[in-house]
């Protein structure tokens, strides 16, 4: 990632991320066990790399989540291809060992062109803030970075 934000700023085109974090995922190890789970989450990872092209990256991010790199990409751009990744991931039900498992993914995308003196971390923090929003929009749907939450509106006291 780093070396992709790197080009992004030399050669003046973004960047984008998207953070993916499979739905309900606890249920699934509560339910079928771990094995089930590391099934899923494998299948998953052969999924998301299955549609992307040869130079974008896709790595586990940790627990049930996972960070997709698209270099010189939009958040447009970005916005449609994750669309198109969550359908092809929720697509056809998971078989296991186990059981058989729908699976959905909840996805945030940013991308490097909000803002120039961008870090990794301020990117990663864009994704994460458009995850979560995706996940309190019911889940299995995708969230573009719109800029930061508009503070609380507080009511004012009382003029005197």
């Amino acid at each position: 990632m780093r070396r992709e934000l790197s080009r992004s700023e030399r050669e003046d085109k973004p960047v984008a991320i998207i953070m993916v974090d499979l739905d309900h995922f606890k249920s699934i190890n509560d339910s079928l066990g771990h094995a089930a789970g590391d099934a899923v989450l494998r299948e998953v990872a052969d999924r998301l790399k299955s549609d992307l092209r040869p130079y974008d990256l896709v790595g586990r991010f940790g627990g049930e989540e996972f960070l997709i790199v698209l270099p010189n990409c939009a958040l447009g751009v970005a916005t449609r291809r994750a669309n198109e990744i969550r359908s092809l991931v929720g697509r056809d039900a998971i078989r296991t060992t186990f059981a058989t498992v729908p699976v959905t993914v909840s996805m945030g995308v940013a991308a490097s062109e909000w803002t120039s003196n961008l870090t990794i971390e301020l990117l990663l923090q864009q994704a994460d803030e458009a995850l979560y929003r995706a996940k309190n929009n019911g889940r299995n749907c995708v969230v573009p970075f719109s800029g930061p939450s508009p503070a609380p509106v507080r009511p004012q006291p009382a003029a005197r």
